[in-house]
């Protein structure tokens, strides 16, 4: 009787771990870029270049009081194979500009969020946080 146990408990584990699936388009995570260069991101050989530009921000330094948090911004490029696809992003304190847009890659549907915008030492360039969420279809 317990070797039946056993037997039940293994298949049961084995089922339900096989029937987890790698989507192999699927390229949703979070991808620390700076202006000027591009990453491409790969899977099953359909890449996708990602890239930014017009980096803004007006938030508030560290160690630093402000009255108002500001925001972040930025244009994101996704170029794949059909083509080119840029959208604005913003974070923090954000009116006019949307925290999210949806893009279309390689016929995949993702969230586009700009997480974090950070300045780069001393100087006047920054660097952003960019999040990729794929959506269900």
């Amino acid at each position: 009787m317990k070797q039946l146990i056993y037997l039940i408990c293994v298949i049961g584990t084995l089922t339900a771990t096989s029937c987890k699936k790698d989507d192999p388009y699927n390229i949703s995570g979070d991808y620390q870029l700076t202006e000027a260069a591009t990453i491409t991101v790969s899977r099953h050989k359909m890449p996708v270049k990602i890239g930014v530009s017009n980096i803004a921000s007006t938030l508030c330094p560290p160690n630093a009081l402000c009255i108002a948090q500001g925001f972040g911004s930025a244009d994101v490029a996704f170029k794949t194979n059909d083509g080119q696809t840029t959208v604005k992003v913003c974070s923090g304190m954000c009116t006019t500009i949307p925290t999210k847009e949806k893009v279309n890659l390689n016929g995949v549907n993702y969230e586009v969020t700009l997480t974090d915008v950070k300045p780069i030492g001393s100087t006047n360039k920054f660097s952003v946080l960019i999040s990729l969420k794929k959506l269900s279809n």
